[in-house]
């Protein structure tokens, strides 16, 4: 419901760069009336997107769909990768307070898929903001019935995501 009201759309997009709003809450004063904890450029930037359908998704087989298709899924959950990866960029879940992320792309290697778990922490978050995760760990996190596909989205085109 949040996305469909406010729509969908990345910082840089509109010249904000996302680890300079993380990290200086002075920016909050500068940000809309509302008080809706975003830029107002962004707000008008965002609104102009809205996302029109958000499918639940249960499997990995429905997640590499999405993906493939060009529908980044955000999910709410207590399973949190560490940030620390493996040479092939592989990063292990663990429990963890809840956090809202996005699952952004799948890779395919011997057959299974990778996805790729990006995180608002930075871009010094894993690798450039974001890690691999394994398919059996984002299982565990779609096994919580909190994560939906952003499918539909006006005014953007999908790979712009």
């Amino acid at each position: 419901e949040f996305v469909r009201r406010w729509g969908v759309g990345l910082l840089r997009d509109v010249g904000l760069v996302e680890t300079a709003t993380v990290a200086d809450e002075r920016l909050a004063a500068q940000w809309t009336a509302s008080r809706s904890g975003i830029p107002e450029k962004f707000e008008t930037f965002a609104r102009e997107r809205p996302v029109l359908q958000t499918p639940a998704i249960q499997t990995t087989l429905e997640a590499a769909i999405a993906l493939e298709s060009g529908s980044p899924i955000i999910d709410c959950s207590n399973l949190i990768p560490t940030g620390k990866t493996d040479h092939t960029g592989i990063s292990p879940v663990r429990r963890s307070g809840g956090h809202a992320t996005a699952i952004t792309g799948v890779r395919w290697r011997n057959g299974r898929p990778d996805f790729r778990y990006t995180n608002s922490w930075s871009d010094e978050w894993g690798d450039g903001g974001g890690v691999w995760i394994v398919e059996n760990d984002l299982q565990a996190i779609l096994d919580q019935n909190d994560s939906f596909a952003f499918a539909g989205i006006g005014g953007l085109a999908p790979q712009k995501l």
